[in-house]
């Protein structure tokens, strides 16, 4: 045994290996003493006002903010375009059976839902408009309603907040309804029986489920009520709008060059000295003496500041992110952007746009129009139950046309895409195109007018 063995431990456990077998984002130290999470559903994080008070500041943001504005013109505009949805009617043939005249029927069942939506909202809004106000309430809220009248089917969209999101029990004839979010259940039913409204004057109204269509954006299973896309960006967006704000009173009292005179000796030496007067306007090219004494100091404060422009950047670039759209387009900055990352923006951006023309259709087109054919299929005025209905909305222009066209084409030839598919994404039904070209081609040899590449 060495002279050292005596100062060593005998016996000393051995130190377990450090391990890495859990997730570094559950850990619990000082650093994360702040980041307490509670395990529950959304439902209870909307609750006690919290998601009342996240609609009343998109809102506010909507009313205020020039780029909550922005997204919501360009979510609107891009989703849906200057005309809106128009619907489309295909029947499936593995249904009840195809009418005698397919065609008759499919244009009878879309003029006779054109001509109900233009004039059924009771507000006097035409069938654009509405398709708008009730995306809006998806861009602002992420929750809205249509409630149609008792005895009919005209209707009106009406915002979240009227709907107020409070968990209550309420007697509804002789039934107990349990009011969550604003939402009624009876007993352990999975769908809603009842909605909750107030209106301005503070009368509410139990409405029966049957009569109201309540779209929303969904991000959980369990969720009930939608809230604002905005809510994971409004904080930023708030202070950046109370910094943009100082920073341009700042530049504008800096723009205002101000001026002090600064008197250096005692008023009695000053007056026994000659010459000079104060100055308080002055004009290009003059020189001007002032009285004995007397300094001039400037008020002259940096603004705006140096680092207003990239701040402002990294703020937006957050928002942009949270409500799915590019910082360019959010922000209007096209200064710097070159063609590449112009066009990889751009084909992100419209991958967001046909997402949300996909819950729009869902969620609100779809549910009307069902209301709309039942009813009409009670009615007698109908007698197929095998519609599908389809919906055209906005599309966009390619970004490289020569080449996008020329890969468009080796799609078609190769069978990997359809000419319905191509047409479909442009916005239009291929029996309609098919038609249009017969009558133009017709039109042409009558006019004997040289047909152009594949008219002959």
């Amino acid at each position: 045994m060495s002279i050292f063995d005596i100062f060593r431990r005998k016996n000393a456990p051995q130190q377990a290996p450090y391990s890495h077998r859990y997730f570094k984002g559950a850990q619990i130290s000082d650093l994360l003493a702040d980041w307490f999470i509670e395990q529950r559903s959304i439902n209870n994080d909307l609750k006690y006002g919290v998601l009342q008070r996240l609609w009343e500041r998109a809102k506010s943001l909507y009313q205020n903010n020039p780029y909550f504005v922005r997204y919501v013109q360009l979510v609107s505009q891009n989703v849906l375009g200057a005309n809106g949805f128009k619907l489309r009617i295909s029947l499936d043939e593995r249904g009840t059976g195809d009418p005698a005249n397919i065609q008759d029927y499919v244009t009878r069942v879309q003029e006779s839902f054109g001509n109900y939506v233009e004039t059924a909202n009771i507000d006097g809004h035409s069938w654009f408009e509405t398709q708008r106000l009730a995306l809006n309430m998806l861009l602002i809220f992420g929750d809205g309603f249509l409630v149609f009248q008792p005895n009919d089917l005209s209707f009106q969209i009406v915002s979240p907040l009227f709907c107020p999101p409070e968990n209550l029990q309420k007697k509804v004839g002789n039934k107990t309804v349990i009011f969550r979010l604003g939402v009624g259940y009876i007993g352990n039913e999975a769908q809603p029986s009842y909605y909750r409204f107030v209106d301005a004057d503070g009368r509410e109204s139990i409405i029966p489920a049957d009569r109201v269509i309540h779209f929303r954006i969904l991000e959980f299973p369990e969720q009930i009520r939608g809230y604002p896309r905005i809510a994971s960006a409004m904080i930023q967006l708030h202070h950046l709008e109370g910094y943009e704000e100082a920073e341009l009173v700042a530049a504008r009292i800096a723009a205002a060059k101000m001026g002090f005179f600064k008197q250096t000796v005692p008023d009695i030496v000053a007056t026994q000295e000659s010459g000079g007067d104060l100055i308080d306007e002055v004009r290009p090219g003059e020189l001007y003496r002032l009285p004995p004494g007397t300094e001039v100091e400037f008020f002259d404060p940096k603004h705006p500041n140096s680092t207003f422009a990239d701040f402002q950047k990294a703020i937006l670039r957050s928002v942009a992110s949270a409500l799915g759209i590019s910082y360019v387009s959010l922000a209007n900055d096209l200064e710097g952007v070159n063609y590449s990352s112009a066009r990889v923006g751009l084909l992100e951006e419209r991958e967001y746009y046909r997402t949300m023309q996909r819950i729009f259709q869902e969620q609100f087109l779809n549910p009307l129009f069902w209301r709309w054919y039942q009813s009409r299929l009670l009615a007698g005025a109908f007698d197929r139950q095998n519609v599908i209905p389809r919906w055209y909305g906005r599309t966009w222009d390619w970004v490289d046309p020569l080449k996008d066209a020329e890969a468009l084409v080796k799609l078609l030839n190769l069978g990997l895409k359809s000419f319905t598919e191509v047409l479909a994404q442009q916005g239009k039904d291929i029996d309609e195109h098919i038609q249009e070209l017969k009558q133009e081609k017709e039109k042409m040899k009558q006019a004997g007018v040289i047909l152009p590449f594949g008219y002959e």
